[in-house]
């Protein structure tokens, strides 16, 4: 295992409720995301990530730390489901909305 091997796996969207078309802020099935991603990421390295870095834009004051926990703990979730004692280093960046 070459500790010094970097690889990233990017994924992004907007998420529209059907009725209004207007977007939502929280990341729906968060969790079967990363699941998706940690698997490519292992099919391509042969190996889990021991850091992830989690980028996040367009949240308001009002949601930060409910919106940002959840997120988290989904993320932490789905590295639990691929291995139990699988708990990578995370980092969350975000970005909040300014009005």
């Amino acid at each position: 295992k070459q500790w010094y091997q970097r690889r990233v796996a990017i994924t992004a969207g907007v998420q529209y409720p059907e009725e209004n078309r207007k977007a939502i802020e929280y990341i729906v099935d968060m969790k079967n995301i990363v699941v998706k991603l940690l698997k490519e990421f292992r099919r391509r390295t042969d190996c889990k990530p021991w850091k992830i870095i989690y980028y996040r834009d367009g949240v308001s004051m009002g949601q930060f730390e409910t919106m940002v926990l959840d997120e988290l703990d989904s993320i932490q979730e789905a590295c639990k489901s691929l291995e139990i004692d699988y708990k990578p280093n995370i980092s969350v960046v975000v970005c909040t909305k300014r009005h």
